[in-house]
């Protein structure tokens, strides 16, 4: 049977919800992965998204103004992400939701930096990502916290002393992720055996794995995403025995098609879960629970929306300025 884990390393829910009457229209670009590489992972958030805007516009008429969507496909690519920021300042949007990989947003934060636009990501764990500067945010964790508390997590509470790193090159979530693992599960004493690297566009990982026949490891460590559990298959399949561990990469429903439900014992980060002991969270997921289940990175999203909300109810001239000075 399989025995995935999750070790939720932060949840911020908002209880404040600002309410909006039909009057002024202020635009709010959202900037997702609608087709692409990353469209699977970020499907579901567009209909949260949408119930979240509809809550808030709906709660109460109390305010003279409504807050306006605007979708824009970002095509997982960074092209299409630098276009998606462009078209949100020529819409002259209040404010940016981005709901993409780390690869895409950066480029669209960039713009959004430059365009001084306030932008919010829900899912992106890159640090250069709100390093870009000041207009820019986020609601998750990032990958250098992320990297330390799993690293921590295989040397304390998994004792822990080998390790086994695979990283995605063509990704930075994945180069900053494995960088920050590597460096503090050996600054604690760890010692990282091998590394091996794949890109985004291979699609076998049998001959890469068959380099790790014979080695003898305590944590296999993949910074990827749903390819993750194909790869951590493979090692299997070769009868490697080691403990598989994962960033929050391996949230989404993808992973598990890919293998995640095969692998046998493995843990990864993640930064919520419908699990958690916590009465908000609870409630959220009782409301909103849509198909199966909620994903974390449906939930992160509808969490930035409410963060817009209340930080617009909060300004005087619903201006972009006003905006990122109360965020």
């Amino acid at each position: 049977m399989s025995k995935i884990h999750l070790i939720v390393c932060l949840l911020t829910y908002f209880s404040y919800i600002v309410c909006f009457s039909e009057a002024e229209e202020l635009k709010v670009a959202v900037i997702c992965s609608q087709t692409g590489a990353a469209s699977n992972e970020v499907s579901q958030c567009v209909e949260l998204v949408k119930i979240a805007f509809k809550e808030i516009n709906n709660t109460s008429s109390e305010t003279d103004y409504k807050i306006v969507p605007i979708f824009i496909n970002d095509h997982s690519s960074i092209l299409g992400a630098r276009f998606a920021a462009e078209k949100a300042y020529t819409e002259n949007v209040c404010a940016i939701v981005g709901m993409s990989w780390s690869t895409f947003s950066i480029p669209a934060a960039k713009i959004a930096q430059y365009r001084k636009i306030p932008m919010i990501l829900s899912i992106a764990t890159s640090p250069a990502v709100t390093r870009t500067g000041n207009y820019i945010f986020r609601v998750c964790f990032n990958d250098e916290y992320q990297g330390k508390m799993l690293s921590s997590f295989a040397r304390i509470i998994l004792k822990a002393k080998t390790a086994v790193i695979i990283k995605k090159t063509s990704c930075d979530y994945s180069l900053v992720l494995t960088d920050v693992f590597r460096s503090n599960f050996t600054g604690m004493g760890g010692t990282v055996i091998k590394e091996l690297s794949y890109s985004q566009n291979d699609i076998s990982f049998k001959k890469m794995v068959s380099r790790l026949f014979n080695i003898s490891m305590d944590i296999l460590f993949v910074a990827g995403h749903y390819e993750s559990g194909l790869i951590v298959k493979e090692v299997q399949a070769l009868g490697i025995k080691t403990i598989a561990l994962g960033g929050d990469g391996w949230s989404g429903p993808t992973f598990q098609k890919f293998g995640g439900k095969d692998i046998e014992t493995g843990y990864y980060s993640t930064h919520w879960s419908k699990d958690m002991q916590n009465t908000v969270s609870d409630e959220f997921f009782k409301k909103y629970d849509l198909m199966d289940s909620i994903r974390v990175a449906a939930a992160l999203a509808y969490d930035a929306i409410i963060l817009l909300a209340a930080a617009i109810a909060r300004t005087e001239n619903k201006n972009r300025e006003e905006i990122k000075t109360v965020l």
